[in-house]
């Protein structure tokens, strides 16, 4: 081999793999860029799920007084307007069982589980979120004394027993009853707590079936997957057109190597 086409072969190895090395920093580069995009996106989502989550505590809020117990079919109507917006496909609100109390949207049953042992779980389309927490029970009544969970009334029945006064105190006792709670209360208004005619015992019962502990939120992930998906898109453009330049390049060093080869050749001959 003459001694100039290994001066070349040489310096073609050098320029191939500089090439090369500059192609593997733009898509290392690239990518590295693509999952800062991804958890910048899923970051944004996991926000939005708080606000959300927000959002909810203060519909509950809004719907009590004092401690007061709420409406099922309140609630209902509440979340299933939540629901519309798009963005929150299903939510469930749980009992200390994390049992559903009240739900609206798709049904997710069958993942609340497992959404509050991991506390999130992404699935193809949505974000399934899981936070034990007291919704709504974070009012002072009293000086020191914080609600019990929120309470959810069950739909009523036309039941006739369900109206039955037999377990209740006479109207003369409640009013007794009243007239001195007031007295001890004054001006700090009416506490809802266990009612006069309910034992202790079913009134805890009471608060382990129908009290709010904890909630378990699908959001749409239609935004992380258009922002990745744009962003994945420019991305693959970016590494296509480092690819194409760098395969032009190569190509033109390997030309003018052929030509240099060449006029040393002719040279030689002449």
């Amino acid at each position: 081999m003459r001694p100039t086409t290994g001066v070349y072969l040489l310096r073609s190895k050098v320029v191939y793999t500089l090439l090369a090395i500059v192609w593997l920093v733009v898509v290392g580069w690239q990518v590295a860029e693509h999952d800062r995009v991804k958890h910048a996106a899923q970051t944004a989502l996991r926000n939005r799920s708080k606000d959300i989550t927000s959002i909810l505590g203060i519909i509950v809020r809004s719907q009590r007084f004092r401690g007061s117990p709420l409406f099922q079919e309140r609630l209902e109507h509440a979340l299933t307007e939540l629901v519309r917006s798009g963005e929150v496909l299903s939510v469930a609100l749980l009992n200390a069982q994390s049992e559903v109390i009240v739900a609206a949207g798709e049904p997710i049953q069958n993942e609340i589980k497992e959404a509050l042992d991991v506390g999130e779980k992404w699935e193809a389309r949505r974000l399934l979120i899981g936070n034990l927490v007291d919704l709504g029970a974070s009012v002072t009544l009293r000086e020191g004394e914080t609600n019990a969970p929120t309470i959810v009334i069950p739909p009523r029945t036309n039941n006739p027993s369900a109206g039955s006064d037999t377990n209740r105190p006479s109207s003369q006792n409640s009013t007794n009853r009243s007239s001195r709670e007031r007295g001890e209360r004054g001006e700090r208004g009416p506490r809802f707590g266990r009612p006069p005619w309910m034992s202790e015992a079913d009134y805890q019962n009471l608060l382990q079936q129908r009290g709010l502990h904890g909630m378990v939120l699908a959001m749409s992930t239609e935004p992380y997957l258009q922002a990745t998906d744009k962003d994945w898109g420019l991305r693959a453009m970016i590494i296509a057109f480092a690819s194409a330049a760098v395969f032009a390049l190569g190509l033109a060093w390997r030309n003018i190597a052929a030509t240099n080869d060449l006029e040393m050749r002719l040279l030689r001959a002449s």
